[in-house]
């Protein structure tokens, strides 16, 4: 796959590797070990497709070399990946975050906000959604805008009541 993605777009890199699981593993460090064959500083991707609170977390890891001085790892090691060298007792071990920054074209942000504000056709949870209308979106921004605008306002009310209830109570203590 690699050679004919060079194919079409020779300028382009292979910089790391992605998950769909949301857990770093030992098998994680297998694979990490494989693609920074590929690529320098190689970096994997965690996507919880799982949508754990609501969302779908991307993480990004780089790793560090360690070597392997348990003979449980070492074995364990050996029997998932027997085209290692039994010689070599380096293992990537050691993952830690690094700083993500996302960036987008103007076509996929309008395309990702789209997803994101069309309404599913029923209540299954992979219930196509339906596209809307430039006026349907402005419609329901407005919507959105209006409920926030409501939320502070009533916020604002209690702090007023709370700190009117405090000087009052503070008045009565001085007199």
């Amino acid at each position: 796959m690699l050679s004919l993605q060079h194919k079409v777009n020779p300028e382009e890199q292979v910089v790391g590797w992605y998950t769909t699981d949301d857990k770093i593993t030992y098998v994680s460090s297998i694979l990490h070990d494989h693609y920074s064959a590929l690529c320098q500083d190689c970096v994997m991707l965690t996507v919880d497709v799982a949508l754990t609170n609501s969302r779908m977390a991307v993480r990004a890891y780089t790793s560090h070399t360690l070597l392997r001085q348990d003979e449980q790892v070492i074995s364990r090691y050996q029997s998932l990946n027997p085209d290692n060298d039994p010689n070599d007792n380096r293992v990537t071990a050691r993952f830690s975050h690094a700083r993500m920054v996302y960036y987008s074209h103007e076509a996929e942000r309008i395309g990702v906000d789209a997803m994101i504000n069309s309404i599913p056709d029923g209540d299954g949870i992979d219930a196509p959604a339906t596209m809307l209308t430039h006026t349907e979106s402005l419609s329901l921004s407005l919507t959105k805008l209006r409920h926030s605008i409501i939320v502070v306002q009533e916020y604002v009310r209690g702090v007023q009541v709370d700190i009117y209830f405090f000087s009052s109570s503070f008045l009565c203590f001085t007199f």
